[in-house]
């Protein structure tokens, strides 16, 4: 399960390099951490896998509701609705 841990985290690595989003590297961080976290606690890879996912989630809900907020919709009177 480390050597994949280690595989993800350079394709994540080289996806930053790649797009610049810096993001990707705290991606590759995270997905280190938890795999070598999940190599030495007692507890199953499928954990660790599940939980990395759930925090790379909640950093794009995060991403996503900031977004939202920063570029609102227009409103409906802009001739784009269907009444």
């Amino acid at each position: 399960m480390l050597i994949l841990g280690g595989l993800a985290a350079l394709i994540l690595t080289a996806a930053a390099a790649a797009t610049g989003l810096k993001r990707f590297h705290i991606y590759a961080g995270l997905t280190l951490l938890f795999n070598i976290a999940g190599t030495f606690l007692p507890v199953h890879e499928g954990v660790t896998t599940v939980l990395l996912g759930v925090t790379i989630l909640i950093c794009g809900i995060w991403l996503l509701a900031r977004f939202i907020r920063m570029y609102p919709l227009p409103d409906e009177e802009d001739g784009r609705g269907g009444e």
